[in-house]
């Protein structure tokens, strides 16, 4: 074999590698997350300062508004739900990390801008992650 066809497969090999990886990291919940709210986050906080809850029209799974009847408010979007594990961001006027759905579980901060929960007996856990100013992602298994 020459050393043209041996570099030239080398070079499809590890160009190979990068798109593989690329396309795993970009499909991660995580950087879904990101992107989404690098997408809508402006247009969803533009509409909630005129009232307006966006639930429709942004590509999730199931959008959900928590509204006067909680503590605080937010628009939480899911992305997947894999069996009992469920990923998504929500946006939080107030800026606050928050549990899923609002449940009652104590976050426990990890490092700055991460956040963990977990259910005293039982298998239940999660966390939540600062996207940006209002914006978590958060990753919850019950």
């Amino acid at each position: 074999m020459t050393k043209r066809k041996i570099f030239t497969i080398v070079v499809a090999v590890v160009l190979a590698a990068l798109c593989l990886a690329a396309v795993r990291l970009w499909f991660t919940p995580k950087a879904r997350a990101a992107i989404f709210v690098a997408m809508y986050g402006d247009y969803i906080e533009e509409q909630f300062e005129k009232g307006i809850i966006v639930t429709e029209g942004v590509p999730c799974r199931q959008a959900t508004f928590y509204g006067r009847t909680y503590r605080y408010q937010m628009i939480e979007y899911d992305f997947y739900a894999f069996g009992d594990t469920y990923y998504g961001c929500y946006y939080s006027p107030d800026d606050l990390p928050l549990s899923y759905a609002q449940t009652n579980y104590t976050l426990v901060k990890q490092s700055e801008g991460y956040w963990t929960w977990e259910e005293k007996g039982g298998d239940n856990h999660g966390s939540v992650a600062k996207i940006r100013e209002g914006w978590y992602y958060y990753s919850v298994s019950f």
